[in-house]
C-alpha cells in the first residue's frame, strides 16, 4: 500500500467517531521449525494494512518485533456451489518474518500474537520440534508427490478445497514407520485422514481420528521400496489456514505414557510404551503448584532408538496414589487417586471403597485433558449391587467431577468403563481421585487472553467464578495494570453469582498503546482473606495464562455508505459498479479503498482494484470485476473498506480502517449469462516437447460491439515450459489461433490452463471470456 495522507485528527473534537476495525489472525506458515534454525514465517491475517507488530513468547525463540505484507499465495480450487457458496468467506493476507530457534530451545509450542493501533489478537501456537523440517512447495491443481528423507517433520496446508498432500518415502522391509499429524491439537481447522500406500499402489493403512482431530498410522514394513502418505481433510474441505505438521519417522515413537500423573514431590515410574517396545523412565515431579496440592506440567520423555523426544502433560496432586491392583483390594485412606486404563474393549475396573462415616466425597476423572482418548462412564452401588448413581453421558461426554452424599457408612464398589461400545485400549488411560468435600474456594476464569477498547469506548469481560466446598460469599475485583485513562465499573461477583461484566472505558484521549493486564479477585473465607488470579484456559496441552493483554485502540473516524439497497444483474466477465458517498466526520486525509479481508459470502472469483481518493473526494464508484464462472441463480454480496491514517496529540501515526456488512453497504449483483463467448477446435491437446502446437480459437462477441479481441494464455505458475504470445482477432472476424510453445521441462501438467478472450463493450470496460484447455502429456512405453 502506497505511503497515505497523514491528517492531524485530534480524537476529543471529532464529531460520530466509528469503531475500531481489529485485525485477526488465521495462521503461521511453516507452524513450527526445528531447534537451532532460522524459519521464514508466513501469517494469514485480516486488517493490518501493510505490516503490523508481532511478538512470539518463550524460552529458546526471537521473532521479528513486525511482519511486512507481501504476495498472498492463492488457488482458487474447485468450483464452490449453494447452500457453501453462501457462506462467509475470510481471505487473509500473508505478511513475513522470522523465527530464530536456539539450538537448546525447549521443545513445545511457543505463544505468538500480533496488534495494530486497532486491536490486538489472542495468542496462537507455533511449534518447537527436534528433528529435521520440510516445508511443502505448493502448487495449484490436482497433487504431485513430493519426497522426503526420514525421519523428518513436514510443514504443509490443505490448499485450496479438496486439496490432497501426496509425500513418498524410501522404506525397508522390517521397518516400523509411524506418520503422525498435528494440526487440530495448534488450532487448525483441518480434520485430517491420512492414507499409506505401498510400492504396489495398495492402501495398506488409514486412519482418520487418533488424538483428537489428528490422525496417526503405524505400520510394519513388509516390502523394501517407496511408500506415499496421503492427507487430506474429512470433509474434503481446505483453505489458507489448513496448516499441518507431518512427522513420518521410521525408528522407534513414542506412542503411551503410564500413569498420566502421580504425587507432587516424589520420583514416579513411568512405563514408555512405543511402536516396538516398551521401556521405563524413572521422573523427579514438582512440589504441588498451587494451593490445593495438584498441577499441571509438560514432561519430556525418549525411548531407545527413537530420532526425536516428545513431551507429555502430566498430572500431579498431593493425594495417596494407587494402581489398578493395589486399588482393586480397596480404597480406606483418602484422598486417594488411582491410576488406571481400560485396557481392552468391554473392560470394566471395579474398586471397593470403603466410607467410614455418613459424609459427601467428591469424585473427579483426568483422561482427554492427558490426552486419553478415554470417554468414561461411572457408576457408583452399594454392597449389595444396587447402583446408587451413574454418570456419564453419551449426549456430553466430557472428563466427569461429581460430588455425592452418603447416607450411611460401609463398603461400596466404584465401577469405570468406556462410554463407548468399542472403546478401550492401552492408550484409554485416566486418573480417578476419590476426595473429601473441597474445602470453601473459587477459582476466576476469563474466556481471552486479549481484549481491545477504543478510545471513549467500553468493553465487557465476563469474570466467571467456579465456587467450591459451598463457598458463597461475595469476590471483590481489582484490574492491575490499567492505565489512569481507562477505568473498570462493576468490580464485584456478587454473593451467591456465578460472573460478572467487567466494563472497561477509555477516555477519548486515552494513549493508544498496549498494556499486560492481571486480574485479581478477593474474598473472606472464614476468618481469612482470600485471594485468586484470573487465569485463561487455552485448550488442551496449553498452560493457562494470568496475563491479559490490551489493546487502547484508535477508532476509525470515516464511514463509506452505500445510501440505499441495490439488487442488479452482472454478467460474467464484465465489470460491475457500485456508488459510494464518503462520510468523514472530520477526517481530511487520502482514504484508500479495496475489498475487505473478510466477506460475507465466498467471492467465487470476483476482485476488484485499489482505489486512491484525495483529500476532497466525498464519493466514488467502485468496480469490481465479475468472474467468468460466478454461480448461476445466486446473489453476491461484496463488501469493500477504507483505509486511512491519523495522527494523535502526541504525533504519533495510526493506520485505521472501515468496514461495513449491512445489506445498504454490500455489491449486491445477481449472476447474469456470460456477454461474450470463446472456445478451442479441441478440449485437450497433446504436449509435444520442443515444439509447438496451433491451437484455433473462435470468439462470440453476441451483443457486444465488434471490436477486437485478443486472446491469450493463462497458465498456473508452475507450468514453465509453457508460454503462448497474444492473438489478436480483428473486428469483422470470428476466429485465430494461439501459439503454444513447449519447452523441454517435464513439469507436471497437473491442471488444465485457460484461453482467455478479452474486448471492449459500449462504456470502454473490460470484457473477458475464458475456456480451459488440458495438456495431456504423451504415453510413456513401460518398455
Amino acid at each position: 500500500m502506497s505511503r497515505l495522507f497523514v491528517c492531524l485528527l485530534i480524537i476529543a473534537g471529532l464529531a460520530n467517531p466509528s469503531f475500531a476495525e481489529p485485525p485477526s489472525a488465521e495462521y503461521i506458515f511453516p507452524a513450527g521449525g526445528q531447534r537451532g534454525t532460522t524459519v521464514q514465517i508466513r501469517v494469514g491475517a485480516h486488517y493490518l494494512h501493510g505490516g503490523c507488530r508481532f511478538k512470539m513468547d518463550g524460552p529458546g525463540v526471537e521473532a521479528s518485533k513486525r511482519i511486512e505484507e507481501t504476495s498472498t499465495t492463492w488457488f482458487e480450487g474447485p468450483m464452490i456451489f449453494k447452500p457453501a457458496s453462501q457462506r462467509s468467506e475470510n481471505y487473509p493476507r500473508d505478511h513475513v518474518g522470522k523465527v530464530i530457534i536456539a539450538a537448546e530451545a525447549p521443545l513445545g509450542s511457543r505463544d505468538w500474537r500480533l496488534w495494530t493501533s486497532q486491536g490486538i489478537t489472542p495468542s496462537r501456537q507455533f511449534v518447537v520440534g527436534d528433528l529435521a523440517e520440510v516445508i511443502e512447495e505448493e502448487v495449484d491443481g490436482t497433487a504431485i508427490p513430493q519426497a522426503v528423507i526420514t525421519p523428518t517433520t513436514i510443514n504443509g496446508r490443505i490448499f485450496p478445497r479438496e486439496d490432497v498432500d501426496i509425500w513418498t518415502f524410501q522404506a525397508t522391509a522390517g521397518q516400523s514407520v509411524t506418520c503422525c499429524v498435528v494440526a487440530s491439537a495448534i488450532g487448525s481447522p483441518l480434520d485430517s485422514v491420512l492414507e499409506l500406500y505401498g510400492p504396489r499402489g495398495k492402501r495398506l493403512a488409514q486412519n482418520d481420528d487418533d488424538r483428537g482431530a489428528d490422525s496417526q498410522i503405524q505400520f510394519r514394513i513388509l516390502e523394501t521400496g517407496a511408500y506415499r502418505i496421503h492427507i487430506l481433510d474429512s470433509q474434503f474441505r481446505g483453505g489458507q489456514s489448513y496448516v499441518y505438521r507431518l512427522t513420518v519417522t521410521t525408528g522407534e515413537w513414542l506412542n503411551q505414557v503410564f500413569p498420566l500423573g502421580g504425587r507432587s514431590g516424589t520420583k514416579t515410574n513411568f512405563e514408555l510404551t512405543a511402536n516396538g517396545s516398551t521401556s521405563s523412565a524413572l521422573l523427579p515431579l514438582p512440589e504441588m503448584v498451587n494451593a490445593r496440592g495438584a498441577g499441571l506440567f509438560h514432561a519430556t520423555f525418549t525411548v531407545p532408538g527413537a530420532a526425536h523426544v516428545r513431551r507429555h502433560l502430566i498430572d500431579v496432586d498431593s493425594n495417596l496414589q494407587f494402581d489398578e491392583t493395589r486399588a482393586g483390594e480397596g480404597i480406606r485412606d483418602l484422598p486417594a487417586t488411582i491410576n488406571g486404563r481400560i485396557g481392552k474393549v468391554g473392560e470394566r475396573d471395579r474398586f471397593p471403597l470403603e466410607v467410614q462415616q455418613a459424609g459427601s466425597l467428591r469424585f473427579r476423572l483426568l483422561a482427554q485433558s492427558l490426552g486419553s482418548p478415554l470417554d468414561a462412564r461411572i457408576t457408583l452401588s452399594d454392597a449389595e449391587e444396587k447402583v446408587l448413581k451413574v454418570w456419564g453421558d453419551r449426549d456430553n461426554p466430557q472428563e466427569i467431577e461429581q460430588t455425592f452424599a452418603f447416607k450411611e457408612a460401609g463398603r461400596y464398589v466404584l465401577q469405570i468403563e468406556s462410554l463407548w461400545e468399542r472403546g478401550g485400549g492401552d492408550d484409554h488411560a485416566y486418573r480417578f481421585k476419590i476426595e473429601l468435600p473441597a474445602e470453601p474456594d473459587f477459582e476466576l476464569s476469563l474466556p481471552t487472553d486479549a481484549i481491545s477498547v477504543d478510545r471513549g469506548g467500553t468493553v465487557k469481560l465476563k469474570v466467571t467464578a467456579k465456587r467450591r466446598g459451598g463457598f458463597n460469599e461475595p469476590v471483590s475485583l481489582v484490574v492491575q495494570g490499567l492505565p489512569t485513562s481507562v477505568t473498570v465499573a462493576e468490580t464485584s461477583i456478587a454473593k451467591g453469582k456465578g460472573n460478572v461484566d467487567l466494563v472497561l472505558t477509555a477516555a477519548a484521549d486515552a494513549d493508544v498503546e498496549l498494556r499486560t493486564l492481571k486480574i485479581v479477585g478477593s474474598a473472606m473465607i472464614g476468618e481469612a482473606t482470600v485471594t485468586r488470579t484470573v487465569q485463561v484456559a487455552r485448550g488442551v496441552g496449553r498452560a493457562s495464562t494470568d496475563k491479559i493483554q490490551m489493546m487502547v485502540c484508535m477508532p476509525t473516524p470515516f464511514t463509506i455508505d452505500g445510501i440505499a439497497f441495490q439488487t442488479r444483474y452482472g454478467a460474467r466477465g464484465t465489470v460491475f459498479r457500485r456508488h459510494y458517498v464518503v462520510h468523514r466526520n472530520g477526517y481530511s486525509g487520502r482514504l484508500t479503498i479495496r475489498l475487505a479481508d473478510r466477506q460475507l459470502r465466498h467471492l467465487q472469483g470476483i476482485t476488484g482494484p485499489v482505489l486512491e481518493l484525495s483529500e476532497s473526494d466525498t464519493d466514488f464508484d467502485y468496480p469490481v470485476k465479475v468472474s467468468t464462472w460466478l454461480e448461476m441463480n445466486r446473489t453476491s454480496r461484496t463488501v469493500v473498506m477504507a483505509i486511512g491514517e491519523v495522527q494523535d496529540e502526541m504525533g504519533q501515526s495510526h493506520i485505521v480502517s472501515f468496514t461495513s456488512g449491512v445489506p445498504k453497504d454490500q455489491i449486491i449483483l445477481l449472476t447474469a449469462p456470460s456477454a461474450m463467448n470463446v472456445r478451442t477446435e479441441h478440449r485437450a491437446i497433446q504436449v509435444v516437447p520442443n515444439s509447438t502446437v496451433t491451437v484455433p480459437v473462435t470468439v462470440n462477441r453476441g451483443q457486444l460491439p465488434d471490436g477486437r479481441v485478443t486472446v491469450k494464455l493463462i497458465a498456473p505458475a508452475h507450468f514453465r515450459s509453457v508460454a503462448a504470445a497474444p492473438v489478436v482477432i480483428a473486428s469483422g472476424d470470428t476466429r485465430g489461433a494461439v501459439q503454444i510453445r513447449f519447452g523441454s521441462s517435464s513439469t507436471p501438467f497437473n491442471m488444465p490452463v485457460v484461453i482467455r478472450a478479452t474486448t471492449k463493450d459500449a462504456n470502454g470496460d473490460e470484457v473477458v471470456a475464458d475456456t480451459k484447455l488440458e495438456l495431456v502429456l504423451p504415453a510413456v512405453d513401460p518398455e
